[in-house]
């Protein structure tokens, strides 16, 4: 082995302090370029090419609403950073204790809990550490979007202006870092905001579960008829509905097909119904 565990963990520990520094000179330069940045300017648009003010202001709005989430994706990345190195120490200590005999093994698996010796540090995470910043900048801008479009309403306030004031830069801004520090919660929000968007009418709704029920129960006489053999059949027990093959009617009501039926006198030898017999 090349390198040993704990200096893995070292270099990767290393590496996650360097691309929280690059993150925040990112986030700071974001920023900055939208202060100033013009769109017309940018890809040289003339005459009739050129963008209105309001789109231009627009797209300012959004980079620094970009800027914002990758501030978002630090915080969080720097939480969970934090909260690994704590878990890693302790749990250190609590072996070392252990290893000097210091502590029984009663003792040490009381303190070494299994949310400790799982959340600490290893330089396995490194990928996380990369790749999650960047999923919550993305989820940041989702976020923007949906609060501009007015989709999600934000808390005290009953509409979306399309005018941009301090205050709504301000609600957007922290709507924004919420999401970008809170990814996981953010898309449980998104389920949920999903789920009253394309929720079906009741008549959907109604068609869409007896479709599923009558599947089902296909599907259950389906087991039934696979798992019972004859000789486990009790006498008292009659064959399946669906093995007799005589639809009388249809319920109008659930649409499901149902079969009036008698049973016919028992085999003298063996005890069991000898068929089931349609009713005319």
């Amino acid at each position: 082995m090349l390198f040993s565990t704990d200096t893995k963990n070292t270099l990767a520990k290393f590496a996650v302090l360097l691309w929280i520094a690059f993150l925040i000179f990112a986030a700071l330069f974001v920023a900055r370029q939208s202060i100033s940045f013009d769109i017309n300017e940018y890809f040289g648009f003339q005459g009739s090419q050129l963008l209105p003010a309001s789109v231009v202001q627009e797209i300012r709005l959004i980079i620094l609403m970009l800027s914002v989430s990758i501030l978002g994706g630090i915080s969080f990345l720097i939480k969970d950073f934090y909260q690994a190195n704590k878990y890693a120490n302790m749990y250190e200590v609590f072996y070392a204790d252990y290893k000097n005999k210091q502590m029984g093994l009663e003792e040490f698996q009381k303190l070494a809990t299994f949310e400790i010796y799982t959340g600490k540090f290893n330089y396995t995470w490194i990928y996380w550490f990369l790749v999650q910043p960047v999923l919550s900048s993305v989820l940041g801008l989702v976020a923007f979007s949906i609060a501009r479009s007015g989709l999600g309403v934000l808390q005290g306030t009953s509409t979306v202006s399309a005018d941009i004031t301090i205050q709504s830069v301000y609600l957007y801004g922290v709507f924004t870092y919420l999401a970008g520090f809170s990814s996981h919660k953010f898309i449980a929000w998104l389920d949920r905001l999903a789920d009253k968007i394309f929720s079906m009418t009741l008549p959907e709704k109604a068609q869409a579960d007896k479709v599923a029920i009558k599947q089902a129960s296909a599907y259950e006489r389906g087991n039934l008829r696979e798992n019972i053999q004859d000789e486990n059949v009790p006498s008292d027990s009659v064959d399946s509905t669906k093995e007799s093959g005589k639809i009388v009617e249809q319920s109008p009501v659930t649409g499901f097909e149902t079969v009036k039926l008698e049973i016919s006198k028992s085999d003298s030898a063996t005890g069991k119904p000898i068929k089931l017999k349609p009713i005319r």
